[in-house]
C-alpha cells in the first residue's frame, strides 16, 4: 500500500523523504518502486542536505543549486541501501568541503556549526484536560518534533520528565507562560534556546499550535530586553508541527547564520575571438551562462573583437570543455605553443680560428630569407596562457 503511495506521489511530481540522519551531511530516503527510484531519491537527499546546511528552505530555487541538483552524483562521499519501516531505503553522505563551496559559489546562507540545542516544553490539552508531554511520554508529537528538526538541522531537546522536571514546574506554569519557572526548569539542559508549545487538540486532524521562542539562554530570559517570538499553525498534528518548526529554524538560521561570497571552487579564463556585434556578446554571454557547469561569469577584457570571460565552474575544466563542445556556434582554436630559445650573444671582440676555407670574395653571398609567421610564445608567468581559446561562429 505504502509502495503504491509512493508511486503516486513521484508521478505528481513530488518526492517523500524519509529523514534519519546523524548530522547535516547525511540522510536517509525511501526509494519508490519506479525506473528512476535512486536517482530521484540522490535528487530528494542533496536537497535536502543543503536546506540543512543553508538554513534555507528556498534554497533549490537558487539558478545555481538548481544546476548542482542535476549533477548530485558528483557532491555524494559515500551511498549505501537499507531499509525504514521494512521499505528500500537509500543512505546516503554529502562532502561538506564541495557543499561549503557550492553555497558560497551560489551567494548563499550558511547556518553555522555548532548550531545551538533547543530546549522543547510541551503542554498538550484534549478533552479540555491539559498534560505536560515529556520524552519518555507515548506522543506523537514529540515524534512529529524530532522528524521535523532533523529535516531542517536542528537539534532539539525535550525534558526527561523525572523527578527534578516535574517538581521544578507545574502545567498551569507552562500553559501560563510564566517565564521565570520556565527559565530556572531549563537551566539544568545544555541550551542556546527554550520553545514553549502549547497544543489544543479539536479532533482528528484538527490541532492548533501556538509556540513561543526565547533566542537566549535559560539563565539569560528573565532579564532579558530581548523579547520572545511567538507563532501558530493549525492543521493535522504532523502538518501543524512541521509548520512550526520551519517557522522557528527560519528564524534562528535567519538569526545565526552568515552570508557567504561568490568565491569559486574551480575557475577557468576562455576566451573567444570573433565577437563582431554587441548581439553577438550577449548571445554568447547566454550561452555560457546556460551550461550546467558553470556557475557564474564575468567579462575579464575586451580586445578588438576578442573577449576573455572568467568562469566559476561548478565541475571540473574537462566537464566544461565538454558542454562547451555542445554550443554549436562555439569552435575550439587550437594553438601551437612554440618554445623560442633566445639567439646565442656573439662577443664582437672575441677572434676564433675557423677549420674550414673561407670563401672568396668571387663567391656569391649566402642569404637567408626570413619568413615571419604568428606564434604564441609560452610564458610560464602568464595567467593567460592557461586560458581556452574559442572561435564564435553565429
Amino acid at each position: 500500500m505504502l509502495r503504491t503511495a509512493l508511486t503516486l506521489l513521484l508521478l505528481m511530481g513530488s518526492f517523500f523523504t524519509f529523514a534519519a540522519s546523524t548530522g547535516l551531511y547525511q540522510t536517509e530516503v525511501l526509494l519508490a518502486d519506479s525506473d528512476s527510484a535512486e536517482r530521484d531519491a540522490k535528487r530528494a537527499a542533496f536537497e535536502n542536505v543543503l536546506i540543512k546546511v543553508s538554513g534555507s528552505r528556498d534554497i533549490a530555487n537558487n539558478e545555481i543549486i538548481k544546476k548542482a541538483l542535476s549533477k548530485n552524483s558528483s557532491y555524494i562521499s559515500q551511498l549505501s541501501y537499507g531499509e525504514i519501516n521494512e521499505q528500500p531505503s537509500l543512505k546516503l553522505s554529502f562532502n561538506s568541503k564541495q557543499i561549503k563551496h557550492l553555497l558560497t559559489q551560489a551567494k548563499s546562507s550558511y547556518w553555522s556549526t555548532p548550531r545551538n540545542k533547543l530546549l522543547v516544553w510541551i503542554v498538550e490539552e484534549k478533552y479540555r484536560a491539559r498534560k505536560v508531554v515529556w520524552e519518555q511520554s507515548s506522543s506523537e508529537i514529540t515524534s512529529y518534533i524530532k522528524g521535523s528538526s532533523d529535516k531542517r538541522g536542528l537539534p532539539v531537546i525535550i525534558p526527561v520528565g523525572d523527578f527534578d522536571d516535574v517538581t521544578s514546574i507545574s502545567i498551569s506554569d507552562l500553559w501560563g507562560g510564566f517565564v521565570e519557572p520556565i527559565a530556572s526548569a531549563s537551566q539544568r539542559y545544555d541550551t542556546g534556546a527554550v520553545l514553549l508549545v502549547k497544543v489544543i487538540n479539536h479532533g482528528p486532524n484538527n490541532n492548533t499550535i501556538r509556540w513561543t521562542l526565547f533566542d537566549e539562554k535559560p539563565q539569560s530570559m528573565v532579564m532579558s530586553k530581548k523579547g520572545p517570538i511567538e507563532g501558530a499553525a493549525k492543521g493535522s498534528a504532523a502538518g501543524a508541527t512541521a509548520r512550526m518548526i520551519n517557522d522557528v529554524s527560519d528564524y534562528l538560521a535567519d538569526q545565526h547564520g552568515i552570508q557567504l561570497g561568490g568565491e569559486s571552487a574551480e575557475s577557468t579564463l576562455i576566451s573567444v575571438m570573433n565577437v563582431q556585434s554587441t548581439e553577438d556578446f550577449f548571445q554568447l554571454e547566454t550561452q555560457l551562462k546556460a551550461l550546467s557547469s558553470v556557475a557564474s561569469l564575468q567579462v575579464d577584457s575586451i580586445t578588438g573583437d576578442s573577449v576573455v570571460f572568467n568562469i566559476d565552474l561548478l565541475t571540473s575544466v574537462a566537464e566544461f570543455k565538454q558542454d562547451l563542445a555542445n554550443v554549436s556556434q562555439l569552435e575550439e582554436v587550437v594553438v601551437e605553443v612554440i618554445d623560442v630559445q633566445p639567439d646565442p650573444v656573439v662577443d664582437d671582440q672575441a677572434s676564433y680560428t675557423l677549420n674550414e676555407p673561407v670563401t672568396s670574395a668571387a663567391e656569391p653571398a649566402i642569404t637567408t630569407e626570413i619568413i615571419e609567421s604568428e606564434v604564441l610564445v609560452a610564458e610560464p608567468d602568464d595567467p593567460q596562457a592557461a586560458s581556452l581559446s574559442y572561435r564564435w561562429n553565429g
